[in-house]
């Protein structure tokens, strides 16, 4: 889901988070080809929400709109503990 945060300090400032917990990129969207149904469906959501955002904002200003992208995720250095108590957004 796209949410606008109620802490957004940058104008258009969007957070994208999913509905279940998912610690990292790797977990979400599976590695080396061996993914499952969900984590293809997941991917296909998270690009559709990027695809859909980005293309309100260029229709909003009339123009191809410059956006920036970080991820908040867990170290991918396969420390349980550590991707227990993160959440990718």
């Amino acid at each position: 889901m796209c949410v606008v945060p109620f802490w957004a300090v940058w104008p258009f400032e969007t957070l994208i988070i999913s509905k279940s917990h998912l610690p990292n990129l790797p977990v979400a969207f599976g590695v080396n080809g061996n993914r499952t149904d969900e984590q293809i469906k997941q991917q296909t959501d998270f690009a559709a929400i990027i695809r859909g955002i980005t293309a309100k904002y260029d229709n909003l200003f009339r123009c191809s709109f410059p956006y920036s992208m970080g991820i908040h995720q867990s170290p991918c250095d396969g420390d349980q503990e550590k991707q227990e108590l993160s959440h990718f957004h």
